[in-house]
């Protein structure tokens, strides 16, 4: 009786699929379009999707102004030689007025309305941490 159970609860657990975490374009990207031509936008698109508090439109927006992860990282290196020169010493990676001014004032759409509004500081400083060469993994998400 106990073989026959492990087997059929083996043959069950093959049907079930594990719920993934990995926001995958099918389950999130609404109203992207799904042109075979664009997958590269689609991937980057849901990439950006995986980090909290970022939205389908939040994600198409950052996608326009830096439409790859190496645009993202020439721009967040940018900033942050910027910022070192103008400051003279070092720049931390959790420089927090840089990293929350480097996409907080990004227009974002409004699903449904025709209005937009701003990315904000929080997600803001969420990108740039996490595009930031020399921020340590363990504060990666933060």
């Amino acid at each position: 009786e106990y073989v026959a159970q492990c087997a059929a609860s083996l043959a069950e657990s093959r049907k079930r699929r594990t719920p993934s975490r990995f926001k995958v374009a099918g389950v999130r990207c609404q109203t992207l379009p799904k042109d075979p031509a664009d997958k590269l936008r689609l991937t980057w698109v849901s990439q950006l999707m995986q980090l909290p508090g970022v939205s389908e439109e939040i994600a198409k927006a950052v996608a326009g102004v830096h439409p790859s992860p190496a645009a993202l990282l020439e721009a967040v290196a940018r900033a942050a030689a910027g910022a070192q020169g103008s400051a003279g010493a070092g720049m931390a990676p959790a420089d927090g007025a840089l990293a929350e001014a480097f996409l907080a004032d990004l227009e974002i759409p409004i699903r449904g309305k025709k209005g937009t509004r701003r990315l904000g500081p929080v997600v803001s400083r969420r990108i740039f941490t996490l595009f930031h060469p020399q921020t340590p993994p363990e504060h990666v998400l933060v």
